[in-house]
């Protein structure tokens, strides 16, 4: 299993109204292990004043202890509710969010989290919680580690969720109504009835990656209905490792190693409990495995067939399995393609060499980048006003926005990747920037929302995207690699919102809605999608010729993701395929329908 390295977390000493971030410490939490923390937290976090601002709450090394929920700022009316806020421990081993033990609190037979963001349906846009520990103590059997609702980007980073007695009702919920789309990484459940509960209806999309699950006593991840895409997951229970169930529940999982001990099945699904489904209600259970190993357990798998509805029982380790048949045109393949799969380098923060951003435009950020010898620039959290790009040289490895915002009306691109000294530069938190990759070097792009993102013919280093929401993202002859990418810009009618030009595209979770072809991939270039979720949300225009979901134009392009069409019309072409010089539309015989594409192979 792939896990990133330790991370330190520190932030230059410039006060809250400066753009700084809000420390805990300066609210009185004490962080000694003793003392109740619990006020100190609600006076930092839960003010309405910081609601929606996209505020960082910064929490030091130290043991904090509290007794009742922390919960996310709510603000003054409807539009702010609970979003935009990250809560940021400096790090994942030392900053310990603890409940005390044998809290009445947390035994009353309703479940209650320790860390809650609270619900705002399909608004809770970009809540982060990052690199800390929640420890639930013990004899509070009814505690939830963390309850989080995010949409549109946001999620859990380098974060541990313990329950000393292994006690509780689940480590980490992700229930709220229409959650999603976010990206829950490098995370590790210990103890727990349920180690993640996942349910949010069938809207919206949840993505993992580096998991870690044990001593669960019923199961490691319950999912009812959602689309969940998992890789890497690793699992030491006797229990099941995952239980999928309800309808249009839709389960990708790549990479697992399940350790079982005397448990008879480790990947189960039920679309009821009392088993009084129909075949047809079964069909709708969809499922994709692949690099499966396990040990310990009778089955590897009791999952339905979503062709027939019946269920069929998988043994021993899987090299790749789906519920049903792939969709195909020109090709014959029925395996999913494979790409070579690289890992979101890391870049530590060089503590010695960085500067603040002082003022707020654009020429402000570039006096900073080119400061001689400066490694890493912190822009405070406000918003900046760009009338030229903004040229990424010199010796810089890592711009750090402290959730710091773009006006809408500065330049395109407002940033401009360019050669420098650094193989490897990080650009992380921040709202609203367009970016052109016009440079040989490496570009990590982390915790964004971007206007776009674009390369030049030079700029062919690899790219890494991780929780980014974009409004259309192009490559050309370029290799890029993405975690949770939410694309949502209505695109004109003759351009993708992904365009993949020739390059080589992997995608771990992709979710969009609106109108226009979602992802075209063309002059041999290669794309794999593995898991996402295609919101319908508003009709798809007839035209001619009829829009197509995805374009593959003598290209190589795999893809793993599921449709939802509360009232709208849907693509009529799932796929147009060209070959050579013979062009092929696979048709969707009802644009009422909600289908699948699980998986397409189209190489």
């Amino acid at each position: 299993m792939s896990s990133s390295q330790a991370q330190r977390e520190v932030f230059p000493n410039i006060s809250e109204a400066e753009g700084g971030i809000i420390n805990v410490k300066d609210y009185g939490a004490k962080g000694n292990g003793v003392t109740d923390d619990t006020e100190a937290f609600k006076q930092a976090m839960s003010r309405d004043e910081i609601a929606n601002g996209s505020k960082i709450i910064y929490v030091p090394n130290g043991t904090y202890i509290v007794s009742n929920t922390i919960e996310w700022p709510k603000g003054s009316h409807s539009g702010l509710y609970y979003k935009r806020t990250t809560l940021l421990g400096e790090t994942r081993e030392g900053s310990i969010i603890r409940l005390v033990n044998n809290n009445p609190k947390f035994s009353t037979g309703e479940s209650k989290p320790v860390l809650d963001t609270k619900d705002n349906r399909a608004n809770g846009f970009r809540n982060r919680i990052e690199n800390l520990t929640v420890h639930v103590g013990a004899g509070n059997k009814d505690a939830i580690g963390i309850r989080i609702n995010s949409n549109n980007g946001g999620g859990i980073f380098n974060v541990s969720i313990i329950s000393g007695d292994g006690q509780g009702d689940r480590g980490l919920d992700l229930t709220s109504t229409e959650i999603g789309p976010l990206l829950i990484k490098n995370v590790s459940v210990e103890g727990f009835k349920r180690g993640i509960l996942v349910g949010g209806g069938t809207t919206n999309s949840l993505t993992m990656e580096n998991i870690t699950l044990m001593n669960q006593n019923q199961v490691g991840i319950e999912q009812v209905m959602q689309v969940l895409t998992i890789r890497n997951l690793k699992s030491i229970n006797s229990v099941p490792a995952v239980f999928v169930k309800g309808h249009g529940a839709t389960f990708t999982l790549s990479g697992a190693e399940l350790q079982g001990s005397g448990g008879e099945t480790a990947i189960i699904t039920e679309y009821r409990q009392d088993g009084r489904e129909t075949p047809g209600e079964r069909r709708t259970i969809n499922v994709f495995l692949s690099d499966i190993k396990q040990s310990g357990y009778q089955n590897t798998g009791e999952i339905y067939n979503c062709e027939t509805g019946q269920l069929e029982t998988l043994k021993g380790n899987i090299e790749e399995w789906s519920c049903g048949s792939p969709l195909t045109g020109f090709s014959t393949q029925n395996k999913m393609l494979k790409l070579p799969v690289k890992e979101t380098p890391d870049i530590p923060h060089d503590l010695n060499n960085i500067i603040v951003v002082e003022g707020n435009t654009g020429a402000d950020i570039q006096a900073a980048i080119d400061t001689p010898g400066v490694k890493t620039v912190f822009l405070p959290n406000q918003t900046y006003e760009v009338s030229e790009p903004i040229l990424i040289r010199g010796s810089v490895k890592k711009i750090i926005g402290m959730r710091a915002r773009f006006s809408l009306d500065s330049v395109d691109p407002i940033f401009r990747f360019e050669e420098g000294d650094e193989p490897i530069v990080m650009i992380e938190r921040m709202e609203g920037p367009s970016i052109e990759h016009n440079s040989q070097r490496t570009l990590v792009i982390k915790h964004a929302w971007l206007k776009s993102y674009q390369n030049t013919d030079n700029g062919i280093g690899d790219l890494f995207l991780e929780d980014i929401v974009s409004e259309n993202v192009k490559i050309h002859h370029q290799n890029a690699w993405a975690r949770s990418l939410n694309v949502e810009g209505l695109p004109t009618d003759s351009e993708p919102k992904i365009l993949n030009d020739g390059g080589q595209l992997w995608i771990l979770g992709l979710k969009t809605e609106k109108p226009g072809t979602i992802l075209e991939t063309r002059n041999n270039g290669s794309t794999v999608v593995q898991g996402g979720f295609i919101y319908i949300n508003s009709d798809i225009p007839d035209t001619t010729p009829p829009q197509a979901q995805y374009i593959n134009d003598n290209s190589r392009v795999a893809i793993i993701t599921r449709s939802y069409l509360p009232t709208a019309t849907g693509y009529e072409v799932l796929v147009r395929e060209t070959k050579e010089n013979t062009t092929k539309d696979i048709i969707n015989p009802n644009r009422r329908k909600l289908e699948k594409i699980f998986p397409y192979l189209g190489y």
